[in-house]
């Protein structure tokens, strides 16, 4: 049985590479979160890298309200 590895995902350099490694170096299936708490990415492109990279499951939160 694979493991599975739940990475917070933000499409940049490092977490991509965090992806790969997970997946090649321990034979991990890699689920992504990705979290939009209105910093403005691009979610689509954010989503699109992670398939990109072989990542089968994907779980975008939309938005967080934060209240002060």
């Amino acid at each position: 049985m694979t493991q599975k590895a739940i990475l917070a995902f933000s499409g940049g350099l490092d977490t991509s590479v965090v992806v790969k490694y997970l997946q090649e170096k321990h034979d991990m299936d890699v689920v992504t979160v990705t979290v939009d708490v209105g910093q403005g990415d691009d979610q689509n492109k954010i989503a699109a890298k992670a398939k990109k990279l072989g990542v089968k499951k994907r779980n975008l939160q939309q938005s967080l309200s934060f209240h002060q």
